[in-house]
């Protein structure tokens, strides 16, 4: 049965959180506002190369603090062979500072696909993608990565976003097939399957076996440009059915976190002024109406 109080925030709005006083500060007040659990990105911690102390004293002071993490986030472009080899070293090195500190769960995505190039006396054609190179160096790299992760005994829960080479239900199926390993999971984000016109509860089912992070996020539009076709707007303002989520991840026997993602950029600007804890607080507040917690 899945435990709709098992949320967590996922807290890439917070930066240059170099010290376990300013961690601490952030989680207190998640866990003030019903968070269980924080979604830490790479990007949190500042600048630098420093990444396994920097991942350590995060995982350290969230649980002093009485919070989990649930997973660590690293985002690198791996479809693209110029920039594949550096990304799947940053990665590697990730994972490994992952399981020292503890946490066995690393989020990623995959990048967008690389666009053929035109013949200058073709310029009446659009361009178009290059799916080839693409996905095998999209496969290619995360075999390499996914190598570290067996050995460190770390899942990587890859997600399907909207713009990526991996975007939606048939990507997904794709990437599967290219690789199977243990240690290759998914993190399941309904916007960006309903924004291809997947059926969110059937994608569920079916991919219920590999599913092993939830991301919680609304949307409203179509696949294309944001914010011109879609956007991502608070919890329940947007096209996700979350009764048949709630009730696709029940059938599908998910036990894990429920990471809720905050990403109506206009509204944080204009409306919440930056404030991330006032954006968390107003995001705990949907879910629970939502979730009937």
């Amino acid at each position: 049965m899945l435990d709709r109080t098992k949320v967590a925030f996922n807290a890439f709005w917070w930066e240059n959180l170099d010290s376990e006083d300013k961690v601490a500060a952030v989680c207190e007040g998640l866990s003030a506002l019903g968070y269980r659990g924080v979604e830490w990105k790479e990007t949190c911690f500042g600048a630098g190369n420093e990444t396994a102390s920097k991942l350590a004293m995060a995982a350290r002071a969230t649980r002093n603090a009485g919070l989990e993490v649930t997973n660590f986030v690293i985002l690198r472009n791996i479809a693209d062979p110029e920039a594949a080899a550096k990304s799947v070293e940053d990665m590697c090195q990730f994972v490994r500072a992952a399981a020292a500190a503890g946490v066995k769960i690393v989020n990623t995505a995959s990048a967008s696909a690389l666009r053929k190039p035109l013949d200058p006396d073709d310029w009446w054609k659009a361009d178009s993608p290059d799916w080839t190179t693409s996905w095998d160096t999209t496969e290619k790299s995360l075999r390499a990565v996914l190598a570290v992760a067996e050995a460190e005994g770390v899942t990587i829960a890859f997600e399907a976003v909207v713009g990526n080479l991996v975007h939606d239900y048939y990507s997904t199926l794709e990437l599967l097939r290219r690789l199977d390993s243990p240690s290759l999971a998914l993190t399941m984000d309904p916007s960006h399957y309903a924004l291809h016109d997947n059926d969110i509860g059937w994608a569920v089912r079916q991919l219920g076996p590999k599913i092993r992070h939830v991301h919680l996020k609304d949307t409203v539009g179509r696949a294309g440009a944001f914010p011109r076709d879609f956007l991502f707007p608070v919890l329940g303002e947007g096209i996700i059915n979350w009764k048949e989520f709630f009730t696709a991840l029940d059938e599908s026997s998910y036990h894990g976190w429920l990471s809720i993602e905050f990403e109506s950029f206009k509204y944080m600007a204009e409306i919440l002024s930056g404030d991330a804890m006032e954006a968390a607080r107003l995001s705990m507040r949907s879910y629970k109406a939502l979730s009937g917690c």
